[in-house]
């Protein structure tokens, strides 16, 4: 059960649904922008699209799910994976209803994050608290995120860390590119424009790397 479904998340949902004797289904909304990737390129991957209506936007943003429950009952799963968004109540709802069939549920996600909205971090730690005390399992994205959710009062023994890779394990070294003296060196970051990416960072250090360097650095920033 996601907000919406990222086209590069599509070969990894592939590949787990391929490992699910059962199968694997994904119950989410459109994108931001209203877009949904194409889902015909998947093999094993089942796809249920429901609406995201947003009453409330900016930092009190709310995010509806209309058509979550019939979703599972029609689809019936063992086992729920949600995103643990307190600004989504079907995650609350859908894992109400697993609980209540005596099924686990279990939360994916990036941790608490930093502040990004006009919220208190207090405030939020206050809301996130009961939601994520509800999971039965934890996946985080990373040994930082597992930390922030061990400090909501998590056990630390239910949770696993799933490095948030998207491509598979190179299997060869990469080729080999000189830097020709005097060329320039084109760097490009591709991706969602969030504090936690430190796009500030990079440009210090493509800045840095500049005046120490032979070659001048051309820095491109690709990203909502």
């Amino acid at each position: 059960l996601q907000q919406w479904l990222p086209s590069y998340r599509l070969d990894f949902f592939d590949m787990l649904a391929a490992r699910c004797d059962g199968g694997l289904c994904i119950c989410a909304g459109e994108s931001p922008t209203g877009d949904l990737p194409d889902v015909a390129k998947l093999k094993c991957a089942k796809v249920h699209v429901v609406r995201n209506y947003r009453p409330l936007t900016g930092a009190f943003e709310l995010i509806l799910q209309r058509g979550t429950l019939g979703w599972l009952r029609t689809f019936d799963p063992e086992v729920l994976v949600a995103t643990p968004n307190p600004r989504m109540p079907s995650v609350m709802l859908a894992r109400r209803w697993m609980r209540s069939r005596g099924r686990k549920t279990l939360g994916w996600g990036l941790g608490t994050m930093a502040v990004t909205s006009g919220i208190p971090m207090a405030v939020r730690q206050v809301v996130r608290r009961p939601l994520i005390s509800g999971f039965d399992g934890m996946i985080a994205y990373s040994s930082r995120a597992a930390r922030e959710y061990e400090a909501l009062g998590f056990p630390r023994d239910h949770i696993c860390i799933a490095r948030n890779a998207t491509a598979h394990r190179p299997v060869s070294e990469p080729q080999q590119r000189p830097i020709r003296s005097g060329a320039g060196v084109t760097v490009v970051s591709l991706g969602q424009l969030t504090p936690p990416k430190r796009i500030d960072l990079l440009i210090s250090a493509c800045a840095t790397l500049a005046r120490e360097g032979t070659a001048p650095i051309d820095l491109i920033i690709i990203g909502d």
